[in-house]
């Protein structure tokens, strides 16, 4: 191990050299063989004359220093560690050549040749006069220009790949400062940063020929920058954009305006140039410079005015149909080209607007909370599709404003003053029409997301007689706030699928069919009216929405003549505080899937429906019976059944339908328990009757004798329209309350229940039978 020497002493031929540490720094004056030689971390080795000659290996993890101008190194088998290599030896070869370099390099003399190699770690150029590159080179960390003039080509074209930054804070970086000839390239994959230097060509020749191309893999979070604050110090230079890749400028680019040379960006396919709210500056005075963005490439800027702020007065803007564009911006600015593949817009929340007529073959995307404004002007494009959840905004008064039949994942926005065509697609994201007429175009419309008519539009489905689709797979708003001058929207036929809830608010009409298959249909929340309107023969069909709950309405209303036909295996109900009415000449068939509910306060009421009008075949009529979970409660009640058993069998009910929620007992009774048996009373310890009839008949005060039980079979239409029964009320059907105790002992708490009557809705007069023995002083007198 050597700590320090001086000349004339060891080390020598053969010798492998160690420096790890000692008092002074080694140094050495004359010229050295040696078979190895490893500089620990920390320490400087110093040669300033003669050559170091290194048979093997070489391992740097502090300072070579060589600082004499005519030192040079030679040999070196293998190179390791990360220390530095300094030089400022001028001869033709100051370090060998072709070797792969582990640790930095810096050539730091005054003219010196750059010598050809891979520079694994990073590569420096300082002091001063020219460093002129004598072959292809890779560098593997930084490229740093300090100082002097670095000449990248001289009479023949070099190649520099870079894997980390080119950071230019001095000097000047030169491609060309002959007449090199083709171009020379840098293949850049970190940052340009020109802090304070220049990049420039300076031949003569009619083709100065100096590109860095941008290669890395950044991304749109960790882009590679381009930064050069003093614009003018980049000139006579070319830039490409690789695929790939993502360019973010910092400021500014130069390039420079010639008629043999015109500076040129190029965005190649798969390449991302992100301008922010930069553009191109010029320097000259004549020709142009070039602004090219391939097919595959992609053009983003945030600037207020869009691709209006990118260009100097004389930049000549290439833009393939091909290529892609994002606006971050409040504009798009003027397309030299209208057509493009993508389009996105991502403008935080606010607008961006184009004053063009666009096409988009690709994919438009418009991100959440933005709004893309196309005003009067059209959007085209035949292949394509969207993303995003913002939202498209359209003046347009043509037969096709938008493309047709496009699935639009974003909300569409049709707000012109004057009548506007909805053109036929899919609006998962939403459909809002504001001002004026809007004409629904021929064919069906899908509507998956929330549809809003405001109370400054017309909504108009009728002229081409269009069907609307609500088949969103999440919960839906279906809101009119009071379109058609307050009347609301007149839906012709109206589908409801998938499994999000359907929430209307506003008025609701339907002149046409409907059907609901999935989701939850809710008229509730909003208590929306509902009318069905349709002059001829209306569906009305429920596959079991809502989980087979089916539909709920409010106030429902039938009227415009014809049958209006309830149909499927789901349900249709009016909840317990809404109204069904009949206008005159129309006739509902309730299909025996009609409900009329009842609740604790309030119970479905069906208004009187004219001589003209008929509500036919089953409908299911619904009591609440309070138990409250109270002993005192259990005992007689008194009703009469709302419908009847059969349009053939006139004034007739029976109470079968009761067995579903509550148990009815009689004699002769039989186990088990069946609620689908109407041949036999559900068994109880006493077989007493549920059900009484009163014997008005008989004259006289109130006695056991003027009551007795309903026979079997329970289907049979024993009571008359309008006579009344007492029923015994024990609590739900189920063997014990919520307590434990057994439905049937005297002790029981019935709880509340609801009831269900079946049969052909009770309506227009029916002629009672006089009464004989109810005009006296009995406490019973008005039960018939």
């Amino acid at each position: 191990m050597v700590g320090n020497w001086s000349s004339g002493t060891i080390p020598g031929t053969g010798d492998d050299v160690i420096v790890n540490g000692g008092t002074f720094a080694p140094s050495s004056t004359a010229s050295r063989t040696i078979s190895s030689l490893t500089i620990g971390s920390g320490i400087t080795v110093t040669f300033s004359a003669g050559t170091l000659s290194v048979t093997n290996a070489m391992v740097i993890n502090g300072t070579l220093n060589f600082t004499g101008a005519g030192c040079l190194l030679t040999g070196v088998a293998s190179t390791s560690g990360t220390g530095l290599l300094k030089t400022v030896g001028t001869g033709t070869l100051p370090i060998p050549s072709g070797k792969t370099w582990s640790f930095d390099i810096e050539y730091a003399g005054a003219n010196q040749n750059v010598l050809t190699g891979t520079y694994a770690g990073d590569l420096f150029i300082s002091g001063s006069g020219i460093k002129a590159l004598k072959g292809n080179i890779a560098v593997g960390g930084n490229f740093v220009l300090n100082a002097s003039s670095f000449y990248q080509n001289n009479a023949t074209s070099y190649t520099v790949t870079i894997n980390g930054n080119l950071l230019i804070n001095g000097g000047t970086y030169n491609f060309d400062p002959t007449n090199g000839d083709p171009q020379s390239l840098v293949y850049l994959k970190g940052n340009l940063i020109n802090a304070g230097g220049i990049l420039t060509t300076t031949a003569p020749s009619i083709t100065p020929n100096g590109k860095i191309i941008f290669n890395g893999s950044g991304t749109r979070i960790a882009p590679q920058i381009f930064s050069s604050p003093t614009t003018a110090n980049v000139s006579f230079t070319d830039f490409d954009i690789s695929n790939g890749t993502v360019v973010q400028l910092a400021n500014k680019v130069n390039l420079t305006r010639s008629s043999n040379f015109p500076g040129t960006i190029t965005i190649l396919n798969g390449g991302i140039l992100d301008f922010q709210t930069f553009g191109i500056t010029e320097t000259g005075a004549v020709g142009q410079n070039n602004l090219l963005l391939n097919s595959g490439g992609t053009l983003i800027t945030s600037s207020a005015t869009g691709l209006n702020a990118i260009p100097s007065t004389s930049t000549v803007m290439t833009m393939n149909s091909g290529g892609n564009y994002e606006f971050q911006g409040a504009a798009t600015g003027t397309f030299t080209n209208t057509t493009m593949n993508n389009l996105t817009i991502n403008n935080g929340s606010t607008t961006t607007s184009t004053a063009q007529n666009i096409v988009v073959n690709g994919l438009l995307t418009i991100n959440n909370s933005n709004t893309f404004n196309l005003g009067s002007n059209i959007l085209t494009g035949a292949s394509m599709t969207t993303s995003g959840t913002g939202t498209l905004r359209t003046q347009n008064t043509s037969a096709l404003p938008i493309p047709i039949d496009k699935t639009w994942n974003f909300a569409l926005l049709y707000d012109g003053t004057t009548s506007q065509t909805v053109v036929r697609g899919s609006y998962d994201g939403g459909l809002t029409m504001t001002n004026g007429i809007k004409v629904f175009a021929v064919g069906p419309t899908n509507v998956g997301g929330n549809w809003t008519s405001t109370s400054s539009s017309n909504i108009d489905l009728a002229a081409n007689n269009v069907t609307i689709n609500f088949d969103g797979p999440t919960n839906q708003t279906i809101t009119d706030g009071g379109s058609n001058g307050n009347a609301g929207v007149v839906f012709r036929a109206i589908n409801f699928s998938q499994l999000g809830t359907k929430l209307f608010s506003g008025k609701t009409a339907v002149s046409g069919n409907w059907t609901s298959t999935g989701g939850k249909i809710d008229f509730l929340t909003n208590s929306v009216d509902v009318s069905f309107t349709g002059t001829s023969a209306q569906s009305l069909s429920d596959a079991g929405s809502d989980a087979g709950n089916g539909v709920f309405f409010k106030n429902v209303y039938f009227s415009g003549g014809g049958t209006k036909t309830m149909s499927g295996a789901g349900k249709f109900s009016v909840a317990g505080s809404g109204v069904l009415a009949m206008a005159a000449s129309t006739q509902l068939d309730a299909g025996g899937i009609l409900y009329l509910k009842s609740a604790e306060n309030n119970t479905a009421t069906v208004a009187n429906i004219p001589a003209t009008s008929s509500i036919i075949s089953t409908v299911f009529v619904e009591r609440f019976m309070r138990g409250d979970n109270d002993n005192r409660r259990r005992g007689y009640r008194l009703m009469s059944s709302p419908v009847h058993f059969s349009a053939l069998i006139d004034k007739k009910y029976d109470i079968f339908n009761l067995k579903q929620n509550l148990y009815i007992s009689g004699n002769p009774d039989a186990a088990p328990f069946d609620v689908n048996d109407a041949s036999k009373f559900d068994t109880s310890p006493n077989h007493n009757p549920t059900i009484y009839h009163y014997r008005e008949s008989s004259a006289g005060p109130v006695t056991q004798f003027d009551y007795y039980g309903i026979s079997l079979p329970l289907n049979n239409p024993e009571f008359n329209v309008g006579e009344g029964m007492y029923v015994f009320y024990r609590g739900l059907r189920q063997l014990t309350d919520g307590t434990g105790v057994p439905r049937f002992v005297t002790t029981v708490k019935p709880e509340n229940n609801t009831l269900s009557f079946k049969g052909i809705i009770n309506q227009q007069g029916y002629t009672i039978s006089p009464l004989a023995y109810t005009s006296t002083s009995s406490t019973a007198d008005g039960f018939n």
